[in-house]
């Protein structure tokens, strides 16, 4: 697609990809290929993915809208921004794939349930409640920086979570471990946290509630709470 701005009401139903003309790397805070294709909605609320189809975006800016997908997703060197709620919201998908892209300025940054979320080198940033948040997903972030979320950075409820050269600074809590409880039954979240910066977080810099962690080379501080809290076992 040539640069410009499209109000467009997209239901894609099938693999599509929507590539932009995008102008070279500038260096910034946040470092991402400024995209040059903006998308934004007519009547809808949301871009949206039927069960079937396949999204890919590279250089897109999708403004006013996120994205509800229910298939596999590629977000690549894009920026998600004011969606009236979630900038990315999947359920029961295929891989879903965000690179280099930024997400900013919405309630909640990405949405996964039950499926499977890769993150890398990307900043999630100004968000009302989460940064991201797995309900009983399988969730790999590398090399990402969520800040400025008003509740938790990143929640993992009866999730599996792999973080390397994860920054969380500035929201409640940091990174929030916890279980789905059915009854008496409770399905622990299992966390591999490698190369974590938490900082200046209000309450803690990283949390577990009935979940077991690895955690190796991290790094806590000027957090409301030192160390890592422990609720439940």
């Amino acid at each position: 697609m040539a640069a410009g701005r499209y109000p467009e009401d997209l239901f894609i139903d099938h693999e599509v990809a929507i590539i932009g003309y995008t102008t070279p790397k500038q260096p910034s805070r946040v470092e991402y290929t400024t995209p040059a294709v903006e998308l934004t909605p007519s009547l809808l609320d949301s871009l949206q993915v039927s069960t079937k189809g396949d999204l890919y975006l590279d250089g897109v800016r999708v403004v006013g809208a996120g994205i509800g997908n229910s298939g596999r997703l590629h977000l690549f060197r894009s920026v998600v921004t004011h969606p009236k709620q979630t900038c990315v919201k999947a359920s029961s998908a295929g891989l879903v794939r965000i690179e280099n892209s930024l997400l900013i300025n919405a309630n909640t940054g990405v949405h996964v349930s039950s499926g499977e979320l890769v993150v890398e080198g990307t900043t999630i940033t100004t968000m009302d409640q989460y940064g991201l948040f797995g309900l009983d997903a399988d969730l790999r972030v590398r090399a990402t920086t969520v800040t400025r979320c008003n509740d938790t950075g990143i929640v993992a409820q009866g999730s599996k979570l792999e973080a390397d050269g994860l920054v969380v600074s500035r929201t409640r809590v940091g990174i929030d471990l916890t279980a789905i409880v059915l009854g008496s039954n409770a399905r622990r979240s299992n966390g591999t946290l490698l190369n974590i910066l938490a900082h200046h977080n209000t309450h803690r810099g990283i949390n577990l509630s009935y979940s077991d962690a690895i955690i190796a080379y991290a790094t806590l501080y000027a957090n409301g709470s030192p160390g890592v809290g422990t609720g439940g076992t």
